[in-house]
C-alpha cells in the first residue's frame, strides 16, 4: 500500500518526495542508533518477556507488533491478570522505534517501592507510520492493541489499565483517551431515560456501571502534540505556512 494507491496524493511523484528523504532519515536514525549502543552512548534495549503480534483490523495482513515487559510481582503471579500499561514510542510518525523507550520502562519495572509488589505488565507497541500507511492508520492501531487486551481477561486486568507514550506516542496515547472518553460519554447518554431522570450509571448499592465509567484510569505524555482548541467538531486544521526556506535532513546526532 502506498499514499498514492490509497489517494491520498495526486501522483505517486507526490508520494515520492515524501517517502525518499524519510527512507534516508530512518536510514541515518536507525545507524545512529546502533552505533550509539555499540560504543555506550545509548542504553542498551530492555529484553521483553514476550513478543506479540496483533492483526491490523483496517489493513488486512499486516501485524502490529508488540515487546511485553513484566515486573517481578507479575512474573511471581501468572495464574492472574495484572495491570497493564500500553506505552508508544515517539517517531515523528515516520521513524522506526520500537524499543526506544527501554530506559523508561526498566525504571518503572524496577522501582524498589513502587511496583515491588504491584504486578504490572507494559506493553510496548509499535504502530502505522507514514508515508506508508498515513494517519489515522497509528491511532487505528493503538485501538486494536487496546481492544486485544479487552480480549484478554486472563492476562490483564481491564480495571487498571493506562497509556502513555513519548512525543507522536504520547499523542496517541491522549487521542486513545479522548476516544475511549467520548465513548463513554454517548452511552451515559443513551442510557437516560428522560432529561429528568438521573443516568443509570449506578446501582442500588451506589456503584457506578462500569461502562459509563472512563476505562482509562490515567495518561502518562510526554511532550506530546496536542491541541487545546476543544471538542474534535469545532478544531480547524490551519492554513499550511509558506516556506522562505527549503527543508533539510536532520543530521545524525540529533537523533
Amino acid at each position: 500500500m502506498s499514499l498514492a494507491d490509497a489517494d491520498h496524493s495526486s501522483s505517486p511523484w507526490a508520494y515520492y518526495k515524501l517517502f525518499i528523504p524519510i527512507k534516508l532519515m530512518r536510514f541515518g536514525t536507525d545507524y545512529g542508533e546502533r552505533l550509539g549502543r555499540a560504543v555506550g552512548k545509548l542504553p542498551k534495549l530492555a529484553t521483553p518477556y514476550a513478543k506479540l503480534r496483533v492483526p491490523s483490523t483496517k489493513t488486512p495482513g499486516r501485524m502490529i507488533r508488540i515487546h511485553v515487559h513484566k515486573n517481578a510481582a507479575a512474573l511471581r503471579a501468572m495464574e492472574k491478570p495484572t495491570a497493564v500499561h500500553l506505552n508508544w514510542h515517539g517517531s515523528g510518525w515516520i521513524l522506526p522505534g520500537l524499543g526506544s523507550d527501554s530506559e523508561f520502562i526498566r525504571q518503572v519495572l524496577q522501582h524498589p517501592s513502587f511496583f515491588s509488589s504491584y504486578p504490572l505488565t507494559i506493553l510496548d507497541c509499535d504502530y502505522a507510520k507514514s508515508p506508508e500507511y498515513p494517519c489515522p492508520m497509528d491511532a487505528e492501531d493503538a485501538r486494536d492493541v487496546y481492544d486485544y487486551v479487552l480480549r484478554h481477561p486472563e492476562l490483564y486486568d481491564a480495571s487498571k489499565i493506562t497509556l502513555g507514550g513519548f512525543s507522536a506516542g504520547g499523542s496517541i496515547a491522549l487521542g486513545l483517551s479522548v476516544e475511549l472518553g467520548y465513548e463513554t460519554r454517548i452511552r451515559r447518554r443513551e442510557r437516560k431515560t428522560d432529561e429528568e431522570a438521573h443516568p443509570k450509571d449506578v446501582d442500588a448499592d451506589g456503584n457506578e456501571d462500569e461502562e459509563t465509567v472512563h476505562p482509562i484510569k490515567g495518561v502518562f505524555a510526554v511532550y506530546p502534540a496536542a491541541t487545546w482548541e476543544g471538542p474534535r467538531e469545532v478544531v480547524t486544521v490551519p492554513k499550511a505556512i509558506k516556506k522562505d526556506l527549503p527543508g533539510m535532513v536532520l543530521p545524525l546526532w540529533f537523533s
